[in-house]
C-alpha cells in the first residue's frame, strides 16, 4: 500500500538572483552628466526643426499672398483704353475675329459630336451583326439536332416495316456458316 501513495517528487532548484553592486558615486555623477548632455540636445534639435517649420511656412504664405494679389481694375483700365483708341473698322474686325472663333469652336464641337454619333452606330450595327451570327448558330445546331433527331425516327420506322429474313441455313449444324453443308 505504501506504493501507491508514493510519488516521485522532482525539485528544482532556482538559481538566486545576483545582486546588483553598488555604483560609486563618481560612476552616479558621470551618469548624470551625459543624461543632461543627450537632454540638452534633444530640445536643441527639437527647438532647430520648429523653427525651420515655421519658416517654412511663412515662405509659403507669402508666396500665395504675392500668387493671389489680383488686378482686374488695372485689365479693365487697359480695356477700356484700347475701346477708346480704336477706330470703327478695327472694332468691327475685333468683333468679327470673336465671332469667327466662336463658330469655328461650334463647328468642331458638332463635327466630334457627329463622329461620336458615327462611332455609337458602328457599334451598334457590330453588335447586331453578332447577336445575327449567334443566332444563326443557334437555328443550324437546331436544324442539326433535328435531323438527327427524324434519321433516329425513320430508322426505327423502316427497321419495324422491314423484317429481317430468315436464315436458311442449320443453326445447330458444326460448321454454322456454311449453307451448302446445312441442306445436304
Amino acid at each position: 500500500m505504501s506504493d501507491i501513495f508514493e510519488t516521485d517528487i522532482v525539485v528544482e532548484k532556482v538559481a538566486p538572483k545576483k545582486e546588483k553592486k553598488p555604483i560609486s558615486d563618481e560612476r552616479k555623477e558621470q551618469l548624470k552628466e551625459t543624461l543632461k548632455k543627450a537632454r540638452e540636445v534633444g530640445k536643441a534639435k527639437r527647438q532647430a526643426k520648429k523653427q525651420a517649420e515655421t519658416i517654412e511656412t511663412v515662405k509659403h504664405e507669402e508666396v500665395l499672398e504675392v500668387v493671389e494679389k489680383p488686378k482686374p481694375v488695372r485689365k479693365k483700365k487697359m480695356k477700356t483704353i484700347e475701346v477708346e483708341d480704336e477706330t470703327h473698322e478695327e472694332m468691327e474686325a475685333r468683333i468679327e475675329k470673336k465671332i469667327l472663333a466662336r463658330l469655328a469652336k461650334e463647328v468642331e464641337e458638332r463635327r466630334k459630336a457627329k463622329q461620336l454619333q458615327d462611332l455609337q452606330d458602328e457599334v451598334k450595327l457590330l453588335r447586331s451583326q453578332a447577336e445575327l451570327r449567334k443566332q444563326q448558330a443557334i437555328e443550324k445546331k437546331e436544324e442539326k439536332q433535328f435531323i438527327k433527331e427524324r434519321k433516329e425516327e425513320l430508322k426505327e420506322e423502316v427497321s419495324q416495316e422491314v423484317k429481317k429474313p430468315t436464315s436458311n441455313y442449320n443453326s445447330f449444324s458444326v460448321t454454322r456458316g456454311s449453307r451448302l453443308r446445312s441442306y445436304y
